[in-house]
């Protein structure tokens, strides 16, 4: 929980998305995609964490984190790329070129992110949705909307062929009800092509404190 005074000031760092070509890392604590060394290019970087801060804006004044996604998959030059894993296992595609990846986390405290998606001819895969931890005391009360999709493959300069899409990220909520309209949602990425894999869905808890 976060208890907060009138007129008190907190700092909220937003992450940036993690960069394609080239492998630039999404501001705020993103990891750098892999290096093929043969076409000396990394890999698509995940994106960076955002995070609040109480008090101060140093990182030990950190006390929400939610964390960023994962990068896309480095181009391959040939096939379409396959959706990234999570919460279920992502579509392979008509021409996938690799074989599925195992679905993972936990189905009771979901705190992974999502996979990104496989390349294909060049173009990047999509990145995974991140993760996003709420704890409360009190009711929460949703009139928007909370998400932690995967983004969507690209199409390449053929037709015929796509990257995949990452998949969706993880949302685990504690708190005592839960009011408002809102809505949740963890999606895994769609793949523009028709041979291209879809991202697999993530993973949404939303727990009560007690059972009263």
């Amino acid at each position: 929980s976060l208890a907060l005074t009138a007129g008190q000031t907190i700092s909220v760092y937003v992450g940036g998305k993690g960069g394609n070509a080239g492998g630039v890392m999404g501001w705020n604590g993103g990891g750098q995609g892999g290096l093929d060394v043969g076409a000396n290019q990394h890999g698509g970087s995940g994106g960076g964490a955002t995070d609040i801060r109480v008090g101060g804006t140093a990182l030990a004044n950190r006390v929400i984190v939610a964390g960023g996604g994962a990068g896309g998959g480095l181009g391959s030059s040939t096939n379409s790329g396959m959706g990234g894993s999570h919460g279920g296992r992502g579509f392979a595609g008509r021409n996938g070129s690799s074989s599925l990846k195992p679905y993972y986390g936990s189905s009771l405290s979901p705190v992974t992110a999502g996979s990104g998606g496989g390349g294909s001819r060049n173009v990047m895969g999509g990145n995974g949705g991140g993760v996003v931890r709420i704890e409360l005391s009190g009711a929460m009360t949703i009139i928007g909307q909370i998400v932690a999709n995967g983004a969507g493959g690209v199409q390449s300069n053929d037709a015929r062929y796509s990257s995949g899409g990452g998949a969706g990220g993880s949302i685990w909520v504690t708190a005592d009800g839960m009011n408002g309209g809102g809505r949740f949602y963890a999606n895994g990425g769609t793949s523009p092509g028709s041979d291209g894999g879809g991202g697999a869905g993530g993973r949404i808890v939303v727990e009560y404190n007690s059972a009263s």
